[in-house]
């Protein structure tokens, strides 16, 4: 019975409506690029196979050489061509390719091509908006694909756009609830959110998942920093002060041991901050 639901979640379902728009837009002798041939039977087009090129000018001159007027990319398409993984993500406008129809869950894309196609976007030159159209595209595919989401978290939260990081960081968490790296990012955002008790608990998770964790220990000094309890934070960061690779949490570990005249935390924590200056 599992075998015979996963059997059905894999069928081209998404063809049919892509077929049907295909169909009234269609002109005698148009072609269209895709991986296999249902969308060129139900829309009654000339299939041309989805070539094994892997950059965007050489796709680009295989629709001239071959006279496409359509290309149709689907989950399907991007297991064998994930080079193209990100012309499922809509957003990752491409010169030369005009959306016409886009299904979710089962995701495709039908696109009509233009002259232009080939012109590489502004944005293949940003290794990171790269990376966010490409796991766009993997989730859209996968929406549970904690990995994808922790790196799209990850570079959310680099970015700064802090609530957006928090909700893709939850929902993995969530997914995998036993997962240390997803709970200390989701503190780490929660700290830059301004919510140290919500950080403090997902900095605690974290421990409890992987008790030898250094960074979710200097995690909770931070949050308990934050809380206005720089006494807590000393006896936090005290067993951890020599793990410590940052030099702004080193440099608030001084401040902190110095207000609260702990010589010893104090010379520890200098102590670090030299060792980490001088191997740079």
């Amino acid at each position: 019975m599992n075998s015979q639901r996963l059997y059905f979640t894999q069928l081209p379902y998404e063809v049919l409506a892509a077929s049907n728009t295909l169909r009234e837009l269609a002109r005698p002798g148009d072609k269209i690029i895709a991986r296999k041939p249902h969308i060129g039977f139900h829309s009654q087009v000339e299939l041309v196979p989805f070539p094994f090129t892997k950059t965007l000018p050489d796709l680009g001159r295989y629709a001239r050489e071959k006279h496409a007027r359509w290309i149709y990319f689907s989950w399907l398409e991007a297991e064998l061509r994930p080079e193209y993984v990100y012309l499922l993500d809509t957003t990752a406008v491409v010169p030369g390719l005009r959306v016409r129809h886009a299904t979710y869950g089962h995701p495709s894309v039908l696109y009509e091509i233009g002259p232009e196609l080939g012109i590489e976007p502004a944005w293949m030159r940003n290794d990171t908006l790269v990376a966010i159209h490409q796991i766009h595209a993997e989730l859209l595919i996968h929406p549970d694909n904690t990995d994808a989401l922790y790196r799209l978290a990850t570079i959310e939260r680099l970015r700064g756009n802090y609530d957006l990081a928090f909700q893709l960081i939850d929902h993995a968490t969530q997914l995998r609830p036993n997962e240390a790296r997803l709970w200390l990012l989701l503190g780490d955002i929660r700290l830059r959110l301004n919510d140290p008790a919500s950080a403090d608990a997902a900095f605690v998770r974290t421990l409890t998942l992987d008790p030898s964790n250094a960074e979710a220990q200097i995690g909770r000094g931070w949050a308990s920093l934050y809380a206005n309890r720089p006494r807590d934070a000393a006896a936090l960061w005290r067993p951890v002060v020599g793990a410590a690779q940052d030099p702004i949490t080193l440099q608030q570990m001084i401040r902190v041991y110095g207000q609260l005249g702990d010589t010893e935390g104090e010379a520890a924590a200098r102590a670090a901050l030299a060792r980490i200056m001088g191997s740079r």
